[in-house]
């Protein structure tokens, strides 16, 4: 029972981490509108820049995601071995 509650643990603090990236992803994306909304002739650079600052955060939660995903899984499968 406690590596099932340390894997709950895990699994909220993870959470927790894909809220940062998806609020850093709209912090991103508003300043990039914001950019483009002063300067109209940049919206190329702009949009590359934020094509890059955006797929790795999100590569990264995509691998987050299923790295948690199979852990949760795993946990329930294990058995408790504090008392062995």
């Amino acid at each position: 029972m406690k590596s099932f509650i340390q894997c709950c643990i895990g699994a909220g603090l993870a959470l927790l981490g894909f809220i940062g990236i998806g609020y850093g992803l709209g912090v991103a994306g508003a300043a990039a509108l914001e950019g483009i909304a002063r300067q109209p002739e940049a919206v190329d650079r702009i949009a590359n820049v934020l094509f890059f600052l955006v797929v790795i955060p999100e590569l990264i939660l995509a691998f987050l995601l299923v790295k948690t995903a199979l852990r949760i899984h795993n946990c329930g499968n294990q058995k408790d071995r504090a008392g062995e």
